[in-house]
Formats: C-alpha cells, structure tokens, sequence
C-alpha cells in the first residue's frame, strides 16, 4: 500500500501513452485546435463513470468558483497549446510548456499562499528538472521567435494556474469527487 503512488503514476504514463499512440493513428495532417480541444474537452465526459466508486457531491460556493476558473484556464491553455502544435513542432512545443511550468507554479505557488519552504533536496530537483526540459526544448540550429515563445509560454502559464486552481478544488472537496467535477466542469 506504500507503494500505491507509484503504480498510479506508471499507470497515469501508460494510459498518456496510449493516448499520445491514438492520437497518431487517429489524427491525418495537423488538427485544427478549435475541433481538438472540443474532442479533449468531450472525452472528459467519461469521467462520470467514477462516480459510483466514491460519495459524489457537488462543492459548495467558493469550491465552485474555483471549478469554473480551473475549467476555464484549463481550456484556455488546451487551445493555446493546439496552436502552437499547428504551427511549431510538437516535440519542441511540450518541451518548452514542461520546461515552463515549475517556474510558473513556483511563482504561482509564492503569490496564492506566500513564501513556502523547501527543503535543498526540493530546490535541487527543481533545478534540474527545469535545466532537463530546457536543453531537451532548445535545438542547435533552432531560432527562438516572437511568436513561438509568445503562445507556448502563454500556455504554459495557463496550464500552470490550471494546477493551483485545482489545488483550491481539492481543499474544498474529496480527491475523486474534485476531479469528476472538474472534468465535467470543462465540457460545460
């Protein structure tokens, strides 16, 4: 039982995988980020199959809010990220959102609930997860534009409060009915 998080997070890369190899039998050409959001945001719908496995209920005042800002970044940050998939390539484009976010939710993480500490294991691992995904999304010969820059940090940004957001829904409500919620929250 100590170990159930490590089998939820290689279960987690296995149905990413799965999903990563759909999407590549599926999609022909590049997909339009208007239609490809809205199929991102539709197959959250089977999210409602969960509820049987837990004691459903709908979050109070402020937990709704924080649903509906979570939703709203969520996809936000979902079409920006199909934009810039559209037009930059798609092994760049993740390595710069992943390589962004730690310091968005850092920064983020500082102004929703102030000064945390970390310990300088925590801090290390941050440095190298940011110095990882830094030199695995910049190439050699690869220039760095206005526009590339402008549309992958921006989603990255709203991927980033799309996670605090979320942190505010899981104090308001149970793990399991957070996220029922939240997926439904953003096909609505």
């Amino acid at each position: 039982m100590m170990y159930l998080w490590l089998l939820v997070a290689i279960l987690a890369y296995l149905f990413f995988g799965f999903s990563s190899f759909c999407d590549k039998l599926v999609l022909t050409g590049k997909p339009k980020p208007n239609s490809y959001t809205f199929y991102v945001g539709v197959f959250n719908l089977f999210v409602i199959f969960l509820i049987p496995l837990t004691n459903f209920g709908f979050p109070n005042a402020s937990g709704l809010i924080w649903v509906i800002l979570d939703a709203l970044v969520h996809i936000i940050g979902l079409y920006a990220m199909f934009v810039a998939l559209e037009k930059f390539e798609v092994s760049r484009v993740i390595a710069t959102i992943g390589a962004t976010q730690p310091i968005f939710i850092f920064a983020l993480t500082w102004i929703f609930w102030g000064p945390q500490k970390m310990p300088i294991t925590g801090f290390l691992a941050f440095l190298l997860l940011f110095a990882g995904s830094a030199i695995i999304s910049i190439e050699r010969n690869s220039k760095l534009t206005k526009d590339y820059l402008k549309i992958t940090i921006f989603s990255s940004l709203m991927f980033s409060l799309d996670y605090v957001f979320a942190k505010f829904v899981f104090l308001n409500q149970a793990f399991l009915p957070g996220v029922i919620v939240i997926s439904v929250s953003l096909v609505m």
